[in-house]
C-alpha cells in the first residue's frame, strides 16, 4: 500500500519540479490550488517510482507526473485501491492524458464526462487587446469604468495583503451565508492564498478607487506556456471591475505566456456565461477514468 502524505507549504519545493514540467495546462497542477484547497479536497501526495501522485478525498487519483514506466505506476495505484477496498478512479483527465493512458494501459480504462470541471483556456493576446466585434461589450465595460472612476491598477506586494483581506471580508459579506460548508471552503482557500502570498510565489494585481481596493486577482504559471488565474474578486458596486482587472492583469503580468487558464465554471450558469463571454480558444475537457471491468460490474 502506498503511503500518502498531507500537503504542507514546505512541500512546494518537492512538488513544483514535477508540477511545472507538466504538459497539460490544467489548473489542477498549480501548487497553490493544491495547497489552498487541501482542506476541502483532503489532498495528499506520494512519490512513486519517480512520479508525483496526488490523491484527493482518499479515492481520486490525478494523473501521475514524471518520467518512466507509466503503466507500472498506474498498476500500483490500482493495487492500492484494491487494498483499500475502494474503486479505482482518476479525475481531471484531459484529452492528452487520456491518449497517454490508453497507450500505456490499452483498453483497461473507460472515461466518464464531467463538463462542469472543464477548464477555460484563452489566448493571452485576446485578453490583452480585446480586438474585434466579439469583445465589443468588454471594451464598453472598460470605457465606462474609466469614465466613472479615477482608478489605478497596482501589482500586489506583501504590503497590499491587509487591503486584500479587508476587501475579501466585504466581498464575503455581500455574497456568502455563514453556514454553507462549500462557501466556507472557498473562504478558507482565499485566506490561505493571502496568508501565504509570498511563500506560494503568487503574482497579483488590484484595482484601487479613491484609495480603496475594489477588486483583486491572484495567479501563477501552471507550466511554461500557461498562466493560471486562481482567484478574482470584485465588490458588487464595481461589478465591471472584473473586466478591467482581467485585462490589466493579462497585460501587466501574463504577456510572456501563450495561454491563460481561467479554470472551471463548476456548473454555475452565471459563471459559465461569464467565462464563455471571453471566447476561450479551448474548453479543456477533464474526464473521470475508471477500470472497464469495474464499470461493467457496476452496470450489472
Amino acid at each position: 500500500m502506498i503511503e500518502f502524505k498531507d500537503i504542507t507549504i514546505e512541500d512546494r519545493e518537492i512538488l513544483n519540479p514535477y508540477l511545472l514540467k507538466n504538459p497539460y495546462g490544467n489548473c489542477d497542477f498549480s501548487f497553490t490550488n493544491i495547497f489552498i484547497w487541501r482542506r476541502t479536497y483532503q489532498t495528499k501526495y506520494a512519490i512513486v517510482d519517480g512520479f508525483l501522485v496526488l490523491l484527493s478525498r482518499g479515492q481520486n487519483f490525478l494523473m501521475p507526473l514524471g518520467e518512466g514506466d507509466l503503466k507500472a505506476v498506474i498498476g500500483k495505484l490500482i493495487d492500492h485501491a484494491k487494498e483499500k477496498g475502494i474503486p479505482f478512479r482518476m479525475v481531471a483527465i484531459t484529452p492528452q492524458m487520456e491518449q497517454e493512458l490508453n497507450e500505456a494501459l490499452k483498453e483497461q480504462l473507460v472515461y466518464l464526462e464531467n463538463r462542469d470541471w472543464s477548464d477555460y483556456i484563452y489566448l493571452t493576446q485576446d485578453l490583452i487587446y480585446l480586438k474585434g466585434k466579439k469583445y465589443h461589450s468588454k471594451r464598453n465595460h472598460i470605457n465606462k469604468f474609466s469614465a466613472d472612476y479615477d482608478f489605478e491598477f497596482i501589482e500586489l506586494t506583501k504590503d497590499d495583503i491587509p487591503a486584500c483581506k479587508k476587501m475579501h471580508k466585504l466581498w464575503c459579506e455581500e455574497n456568502y451565508s455563514v453556514d454553507d460548508e462549500e462557501e466556507m471552503g472557498e473562504v478558507f482557500a482565499v485566506r490561505q492564498a493571502l496568508d501565504h502570498f509570498e511563500e506560494l510565489g503568487l503574482q497579483g494585481g488590484a484595482i484601487v478607487v479613491d484609495g480603496e481596493m475594489v477588486a483583486f486577482t491572484l495567479g501563477q504559471p501552471v507550466n511554461a506556456d500557461t498562466f493560471d488565474i486562481i482567484i478574482e474578486k470584485a465588490l458588487s458596486e464595481y461589478a465591471t471591475a472584473y473586466t478591467v482587472i482581467n485585462r490589466c492583469f493579462a497585460h501587466r503580468k501574463c504577456s510572456r505566456y501563450t495561454y491563460i487558464n481561467r479554470e472551471e465554471d463548476l456548473g454555475l450558469d452565471g459563471l459559465r456565461r461569464a467565462k464563455l463571454s471571453y471566447h476561450p480558444v479551448c474548453i479543456l475537457d477533464k474526464k473521470i477514468a475508471v477500470l472497464k471491468e469495474q464499470q461493467e460490474r457496476e452496470a450489472k
